[in-house]
C-alpha cells in the first residue's frame, strides 16, 4: 500500500468517525423522537451509509479530475470503489440489524422483516418496503449473476442488472433517506456530466484497418488495428502540433486529413492508454477495456488482444478473425465498431534518467507503446522537442524485459524489436525476452535476422534491475502483467529504492 493511499484511508476513517460522532452523541441527544440507543445506532449507521453512498460514485468518472489531481487513473480507482461498496454492504446490514432489534422491542418482530405488509413499528412510511425489496434483490441478484459471469463467461446479464441495479438502489435511497440527496446529489452530477462526455466520445465513426488472428504466434492473441473520425492529426498527442512532423516519418496524415481525404486518423493518445471497446456483432451491451500497444505516432491505432477463452468476448473476437481469414466472410472495415477514450495516467518521463519495463505475456502492450515512442522520438528529432517541451527530456536509458511461455509471441513486435537493434542509440535502448517454457540453449542467434533472439528459462529479476538501480530515485520499474510478476517486481522496487508503477492487467475479457 501506498503512502497516498493510507492517507486517503485515514481520511475516509476520520470523516466517517466524525460523523459517528455527531449524529450518534450530539444530534441522538438532541433529538427527542429517537428512541433507546438502538434505534439511534441504527439511525446513525443510515446517515453513515449516506456519507459513504454520496463517495461511492467519484471513482466511477472516467472524465475526473480526481484523476489529474491525485494522478490516479480510473482504473486504479476501481479499488477505492469496490472498497466503497462493500463497506456500504456493511453498514446497511449493520443499520438493518439495528432496526431488527428495534423491532424486537416493540413485538413486531419478525413480522417487520417482510417488505408487506406495511411496517407495524412506522406503517405510515411506504419507503421502508421499497428500500428492502431493491437493496435485497440488489444484492441477492448481483452475487447470482457475478457467479453465473464467472462460470459462463457470458457477463452481458450481469452488466446490464449492475447498472440497472445501482440506478434503482440509488431512486430507492433517495427516497428512503430524507438528508441522502445532500450526499449523493453532487456524485451523481458528475456521474452525469462523465457519461455524456463518454456518450460524445463514443459517437466517433471507426474504421476497421486489420483483424487478424496472428497464427503463426501461436498464442491466441488478436491485432486490431483501426482509425476514428476527427483524428486527422497523427502527432498530436507526440509534439503538441496537428500538422505532421518529423518526430515519427509518420505518412498517413497531410494538413490534418488521412491519406484518402477523409477526416480519418490514428486516436489522439499517449503511450501507456488504453480505451473501451464495443463491437456490436459480438455483444451490443458489452464495452471491454484494452490497452493500446502502438505509437501515438504510428499510422494506425493498434491493440494485441489475448483471447480469454473461447466463451470470452476476446475469444469470439478471435474466431471472428480466423472465420474471416479462412473463408473471407466480411472485410474488416464493414465492421462496426465504437471506442470510448482514451485513458488513463500518463508515465512522468521527464522525472526519470533511466526505466527499467517488465512485462509478463500479453502484458507487454503498453510497455511496448512506451517504449516504442520513446525510442521513435529519441531517434528522430530528440533536440527539438527536448527544447520545445521540457515533457520530452528523454532518460539516459530504456531496458525492456519481457517474459512468455512460448517465444512466437515475441514476433508481434518485431518490427520494434528490429528497429531498436538497429539503432540502439549508443546503448541507450535494450530489451531482452525470455522464454519460461523454451528449452535450454535455444533462442540466442540471428540478433538481426528474421528470427527473435530470446534467452529460455526466467530472468533474474534483481540482476536486470541493477541496468538502472544506480539512479535510485530517478529511475523507474514499470510493470504489467500477472499479479505474480509485478508484486515481486514491487518488492524489488522497494529494497532498490527504485520507483514503481504498474498497469493493471485483469480488465480486459
Amino acid at each position: 500500500m501506498t503512502l497516498g493511499e493510507m492517507l486517503l484511508l485515514a481520511a475516509l476513517a476520520l470523516l466517517l468517525l466524525g460523523e459517528f460522532v455527531y449524529w450518534y452523541g450530539f444530534h441522538g441527544r438532541a433529538a427527542s423522537s429517537i428512541g433507546d440507543w438502538k434505534e439511534q445506532l441504527a439511525r446513525t449507521f443510515g446517515q453513515l451509509g449516506n456519507t459513504v453512498m454520496g463517495l461511492l460514485v467519484l471513482p466511477l468518472t472516467r472524465n475526473s479530475s480526481l484523476s489529474f489531481v491525485l494522478g490516479v487513473s480510473w482504473e486504479k480507482s476501481l479499488a477505492a470503489h469496490r472498497l466503497l461498496c462493500w463497506l456500504l454492504l456493511a453498514i446497511v446490514l449493520v443499520h438493518q440489524f439495528s432496526f431488527w432489534g428495534v423491532y424486537v422491542d416493540n413485538n413486531c418482530w419478525p413480522a417487520d422483516i417482510a417488505p408487506f405488509p406495511a411496517s407495524e413499528y412506522d406503517p405510515s412510511n411506504w419507503s421502508i418496503p421499497l428500500i428492502v425489496i431493491v437493496s435485497w434483490t440488489v444484492v441477492l441478484g448481483a452475487g447470482i449473476l457475478a457467479l453465473a459471469r464467472l462460470i459462463f463467461r457470458t457477463p452481458g446479464v450481469f452488466i446490464l442488472f449492475r447498472s440497472a441495479g445501482a440506478g434503482a438502489f440509488f431512486v430507492a435511497a433517495l427516497w428512503h433517506a430524507t438528508s441522502a440527496w445532500q450526499y449523493a446529489l453532487s456524485g451523481l452530477a458528475l456521474w452525469v456530466i462523465d457519461r455524456l462526455l463518454r456518450l460524445r466520445s463514443t459517437g466517433r465513426g471507426v474504421r476497421i484497418q486489420a483483424l487478424e488472428s496472428n497464427s503463426e504466434a501461436d498464442a491466441d492473441v488478436v491485432t486490431l488495428s483501426y482509425l476514428v473520425e476527427g483524428h486527422g492529426g497523427c502527432c498530436n498527442a507526440m509534439c503538441g502540433s496537428g500538422a505532421p512532423c518529423a518526430c515519427c516519418e509518420c505518412k498517413c496524415c497531410a494538413g490534418g486529413r488521412h491519406n484518402d481525404g477523409s477526416q480519418y486518423g490514428p486516436l489522439n493518445h499517449e503511450s501507456g492508454q488504453f480505451v473501451l471497446i464495443n463491437i456490436p456483432a459480438l455483444s451490443e451491451w458489452e464495452w471491454h477495456p484494452f490497452s493500446i500497444s502502438s505509437s501515438p505516432g504510428d499510422e494506425v491505432t493498434t491493440h494485441h488482444i489475448k483471447a480469454r477463452g473461447p466463451l470470452s468476448w476476446s475469444g469470439q473476437l478471435l474466431s471472428l478473425a480466423k472465420q474471416a481469414e479462412l473463408v473471407g466472410s466480411f472485410k474488416a472495415n464493414e465492421l462496426v465498431m465504437h471506442v470510448e477514450g482514451p485513458y488513463g495516467t500518463v508515465v512522468p518521463y521527464e522525472d526519470f534518467d533511466a526505466i527499467f519495463m517488465v512485462a509478463g505475456g500479453i502484458g507487454i502492450t503498453p510497455l511496448h507503446s512506451t517504449f516504442r515512442t520513446l525510442h521513435k522520438i529519441a531517434s528522430h528529432s530528440a533536440p527539438r522537442y527536448s527544447q520545445s517541451r521540457t515533457r520530452w527530456r528523454f532518460p539516459d536509458r530504456v531496458h525492456l524485459l519481457w517474459i512468455a511461455p512460448r517465444p512466437q509471441i515475441f514476433t508481434l513486435f518485431m518490427s520494434t524489436l528490429s528497429e531498436v537493434d538497429a539503432e540502439d542509440l549508443d546503448g541507450r535502448f535494450s530489451y531482452r525476452l525470455f522464454s519460461t517454457l523454451a528449452n535450454a540453449g535455444e533462442g540466442r542467434r540471428n540478433r538481426r535476422g528474421s528470427a527473435v533472439a530470446y534467452d529460455s528459462g526466467r530472468p533474474d529479476l534483481a540482476t536486470e534491475l541493477r541496468r538502472v538501480s544506480h539512479h535510485k530515485d530517478r529511475a523507474l520499474m514499470y510493470a504489467c502483467g500477472p499479479k505474480s510478476l509485478t508484486d515481486n517486481c514491487r518488492r524489488l522496487a522497494a529494497e532498490a529504492g527504485v520507483p514503481f508503477r504498474c498497469e493493471p492487467f485483469e480488465l480486459g475479457s
